[in-house]
């Protein structure tokens, strides 16, 4: 396990322990139990493989010296995002975030997996994207484990509280600028 996936574990490791009201140990036990490790693998990759004694260590001595300071910190954090990340913004400002997390910018993103995907093959290979759809679907399944009628990110900004940013170029010609309003008039914050 390399140490971007420690980071990441540790990251999530305080999410759950922020979220979950546990102590640090507590929330070690349960995140890093082998029951609780074997079913998040099913779902992430990232989960794969049992971090070695090495890895615990090092996992442990970040969250500590983040709980550490924890209380002494004012974090304010803002999110920003460019094209395919800022994708991922929008639809992580309709989920739980800390109360850290006082604003978002989205860049350049589009409004939907399905939306982006219909407009590139109707762009590209000059054909209805939208007979595709089913088909590419029935891959993003298969080799990504995940249904692209799953991810919604109009869905997510209509539950979003946080205040967001939006901008988008006018000549994108990656993904049209019309995404950006339908981004813009769903989110409730």
């Amino acid at each position: 396990m390399t140490r971007v996936h420690a980071r990441e574990l540790a990251v999530r490791l305080m999410f759950s322990m922020q979220s979950s009201g546990l102590s640090l140990a507590e929330t070690e036990d349960l995140f890093f139990s082998e029951e609780h490790i074997a079913s998040l693998a099913e779902e992430d990759p990232l989960f794969s493989e049992y971090p070695d004694e090495r890895t615990l260590a090092y996992i442990h001595r970040l969250t500590s010296l983040a709980e550490e300071h924890l209380p002494e910190i004012d974090a304010k954090i803002a999110l920003y995002g460019l094209n395919a990340g800022a994708a991922a913004i929008m639809n992580a400002t309709g989920d739980y975030l800390p109360s850290a997390v006082k604003c978002a910018v989205e860049d350049g993103g589009f409004s939907g997996i399905k939306e982006i995907v219909t407009y590139g093959i109707r762009k590209y290979a000059k054909i209805d994207g939208r007979m595709f759809i089913p088909s590419v679907d029935l891959y993003v399944r298969n080799i990504l484990h995940f249904s692209m009628n799953d991810v919604d990110t109009v869905r997510q900004l209509k539950q979003s509280t946080t205040p967001t940013l939006f901008m988008h170029g006018a000549q994108d010609d990656v993904v049209p600028t019309s995404m950006v309003f339908d981004c813009y008039y769903a989110c409730a914050a």
